[in-house]
């Protein structure tokens, strides 16, 4: 992950908690509170393509503009 963190601009650490977890954030009662979910692989494989797919999209828009 450092190479594709280096080109995002992103620390590795970072990258890799976002494409292997994701946070919930929930109001129950009146309190808030943000739960960190640990993603099984085919979630994290699927957040991975989302990623690529979005960076993808954007980079085609830029080009195109």
């Amino acid at each position: 992950l450092a190479f594709p963190a280096f080109l995002l601009g992103i620390d590795q650490h970072r990258l890799k908690e976002k494409l292997t977890s994701r946070k919930m954030d929930g109001k129950w009662g009146g309190k808030s509170e943000s739960i960190d979910v640990t993603l099984n692989v085919e979630q994290a494989c699927f957040t991975r393509d989302a990623l690529s797919k979005a960076l993808h999209s954007r980079v085609f828009d830029y080009l195109v503009e």
